[in-house]
């Protein structure tokens, strides 16, 4: 008896909800909706949202030269060894500080020699460059006297060369006039 009762509960259709109708000419109708449904209506842009407004979080910001100091303290104590320290000398390590200072004096002589080795190669190198720029000045005043020179010989044959053309020139125009006046008479 209940399962026919559950079966013609189920088997009824379901009742549609109630969409909201246009009042408007059949005209205004037709332009704005489809099927009787006003698209608007059901998707109204300006309708009020379903969500209440998101509220705005608050960080706490603290002092960031603070806080890298602690960070850069918690970095600095995380690397010490979490073991107490030994602080007593022994033979063993007496030797090795006797080692250590011997290579710190090594390294100390090598590099007053690598200062020294240093300081003298700048020192040639100055004087390279001081006999370049000198062997460079002296070819410059050679350069520059064989260029005066063959400027003072350019001009040499230019002048020659134009009195020798004007020289011509005047020749050939007294020869053209003589023999136009000997076809004049």
């Amino acid at each position: 008896m209940v399962m026919c009762w559950l079966l013609r509960t189920l088997s009824r259709p379901l009742p549609c909800p109630m969409l909201p109708r246009v009042v408007a000419a059949q005209a205004t109708k037709a332009m704005v909706s489809k099927d009787g449904i006003d698209e608007l209506q059901l998707n109204d842009p300006w309708a009020q949202g379903s969500m209440k407004p998101a509220r705005p979080q608050q960080f706490a910001i603290g002092n960031p030269i603070e806080d890298l100091e602690q960070r850069i303290v918690q970095e600095v104590l995380a690397q010490l060894p979490k073991q107490a320290m030994e602080v007593d000398l022994d033979d063993s390590s007496a030797v090795r500080v006797q080692q250590l200072e011997r290579q710190v004096s090594e390294i100390q002589a090598q590099t007053s020699q690598l200062s020294q080795a240093v300081q003298k190669h700048a020192t040639e190198q100055a004087g390279h460059v001081q006999d370049l720029q000198h062997q460079i000045s002296h070819q410059g005043a050679h350069f520059e006297q064989a260029i005066n020179a063959q400027a003072a010989q350019l001009q040499s044959f230019q002048d020659t060369f134009h009195e020798q053309f004007k020289q011509q020139v005047t020749h050939q125009q007294a020869m053209l006039d003589g023999m136009f006046d000997r076809q004049m008479d």
